[in-house]
């Protein structure tokens, strides 16, 4: 009898410590997980002094080459003009696309007759 209650609370014991050992994993699992987000977010102090640092050298790049807020200023408008035409040119390389299939697969004859009216047929 007594073995028998050995063998429960052992069973017990059991049970208890693979709940326990169940929550540790998914404790270190969310752990983990966590780290790892903060880590990608990274320090928002140090990216600040990154981002300060970074404009600082475009600054000083700026200013070595000569360049003014109204030139990057131009620039950045032709850049924009640049991106239009672009748009433009491939609008018109469609339509003329599209204008060499309608000459190919034309609805009308382009066999004529020769009377003095010139009609089309329908194909």
């Amino acid at each position: 009898m007594e073995r028998a209650i050995e063998t429960v609370e052992h069973a017990e014991l059991k049970k208890q410590l693979s709940h326990y050992l169940l929550d540790l994993f998914q404790n270190q699992y969310l752990l983990n997980d966590q780290e790892k987000k903060s880590r990608e977010i990274g320090n928002k102090d140090g990216i600040i002094v990154e981002l300060k640092r970074i404009e600082e050298q475009i600054t000083n790049v700026t200013k070595s080459l000569g360049v003014d807020d109204e030139n990057l200023k131009q620039f950045h408008e032709m850049e924009i003009q640049i991106s239009e035409k672009k748009k433009l040119i491939k609008s018109c390389d469609d339509d003329i696309q599209l204008f060499e299939r309608m000459k190919i697969y034309t609805p009308f004859s382009n066999n004529y007759e020769e009377d003095k009216n010139l009609r089309l047929y329908l194909l």
